[in-house]
């Protein structure tokens, strides 16, 4: 058997998945000897002659293009897979068969409750699902000093994940009571004020934005026992997120607060973690608690670390070989039949 060749496929070298799933992988794939690249979509469709003769499996990140894929399976014996990480509308998708699915070899899901979901639709029957978590981005490793007194309480989110007001109100209040301070992150603004630079480097400023927060929170828009009014499509996208907000938390041994979200559980279930909350009232009563007791805050940091740990890129990456090389010997037994 020939050393695998492996392209990342990805729609664009702006989107931040792209890097994470993309990027940052296949190089490092690279400094383990093995032969990877990263293309775009634009790539393909100027040159696809080029891109399609090197190859053994072609990745599609996050974002799914059957145009390409369609030439891949036509133009060569490759295999195709698809990451599909947290994409809801792509989960639509495939449920709809829209994306024909047969064009598939294999789908790759970030933890094991999305792998389970999949199953339920219907699909990994005949073609492999492989969970394989989504990396923590600090390759840093700033550490929190949690022998200090708490000065800061701080929040990330994103557009989907947003604290209502009356309760950062709340929390504010909470902090200026106690003169800390209070912070809110989100990455959505922090790319757009970061626009001018690249995706690394936004992640860069996104981990040195956690690092000023001595206890950290990750809040849900709705909480677990009360979805009405919320948007549905809102809901079960978050259902398929990955636990990575939570990992960059727990990189820099930062004691976080967090809903009982079935990614969160899943990286924390082995741990004896506990931090968990599903209302306001179990929210602050663990904040009061984190403040005051400086031991807490040193055993929840300990064991975010050793969580992160199992989340870095290089525990990672070897998953990406071993299952992207079991398609190409599966090619190679169909060769010689």
């Amino acid at each position: 058997m020939y050393p695998l060749r492996i392209c990342f496929v990805v729609s664009s070298f702006s989107v931040g998945s792209a890097h994470l799933r993309g990027v940052q992988v296949s190089n490092a794939l690279v400094r383990l000897g093995i032969d990877s690249q990263v293309h775009s979509w634009l790539e393909f469709e100027e040159d696809a002659a080029l891109h399609l003769s090197g190859f053994d499996v072609y990745l599609f990140v996050k974002e799914w293009n059957h145009d390409i894929a369609l030439k891949i399976k036509n133009d060569t014996n490759c295999k195709v897979v698809l990451d599909i990480l947290d994409n809801y509308l792509l989960h639509d998708r495939l449920i709809r068969r829209d994306s024909k699915y047969e064009l598939i070899d294999a789908l790759i899901v970030s933890n094991t409750h999305h792998k389970i979901a999949l199953h339920c639709l219907g699909f990994g029957v005949t073609k492999p699902i492989w969970v394989i978590p989504h990396h923590h981005t600090n390759f840093h490793c700033w550490a929190n000093n949690t022998a200090k007194p708490v000065q800061c309480i701080g929040f990330q989110g994103d557009i989907t994940n947003r604290l209502p007001e009356e309760l950062e109100q709340d929390l504010r209040d909470f902090c200026n009571s106690r003169g800390m301070k209070w912070r809110a992150f989100y990455t959505h603004t922090t790319q757009e004020s970061c626009a001018h630079l690249s995706p690394t480097e936004i992640n860069t400023v996104i981990h040195e934005q956690l690092r000023s927060i001595d206890i950290g929170i990750i809040f849900p828009p709705v909480l677990p026992d009360g979805i009405t009014g919320v948007d549905e499509r809102v809901w079960r996208y978050l259902l398929f997120k990955p636990a990575t907000r939570l990992i960059n938390f727990f990189s820099h041994g930062i004691p976080t607060i967090c809903y009982p979200y079935v990614s969160f559980l899943e990286a924390c279930v082995d741990s004896g973690y506990s931090l968990f909350c599903c209302d306001k009232k179990s929210l602050f009563r663990l904040l009061e608690q984190l403040v005051i007791d400086g031991t807490q805050r040193q055993l929840a940091a300990e064991q975010g670390m050793t969580i992160a740990s199992k989340y870095s890129l290089d525990r990672i990456i070897p998953a990406y070989y071993t299952h992207l090389s079991s398609l190409d010997s599966a090619r190679d037994e169909d060769s010689r039949l």
